[in-house]
């Protein structure tokens, strides 16, 4: 139809559709990156007991942080979401 810039589509049916497209794409987003974060979670709480267990037997001390062997992940993606939720913060 030639709408430029979209503003001028509004209150047409395309734009309805779009708008719906819109939303359908927005929800399915947040329930994948909600999964997909949970996975993550759960993920850690599994580990963190790994992580004591190796921080006892090799006798350090408690503040001396241990974390566990870096995995390879199958997609870059996915390591980028790893690195960014277990990344330590530089205040703390």
């Amino acid at each position: 139809q030639g709408f430029y810039p979209l503003a001028k589509a509004k209150g047409t049916l395309f734009y309805k559709k779009y708008e719906a497209a819109n939303k359908e794409i927005g929800s399915a987003y947040q329930k994948l990156h909600r999964a997909r974060l949970d996975d993550a979670i759960h993920t850690f709480h599994d580990s963190v007991n790994t992580i004591e267990i190796a921080r006892q037997l090799s006798t350090k001390a408690t503040n001396d942080i241990l974390a566990l062997p870096t995995t390879e992940f199958e997609l870059r993606e996915r390591a980028a979401i790893a690195g960014i939720l277990f990344k330590p913060l530089k205040n703390n």
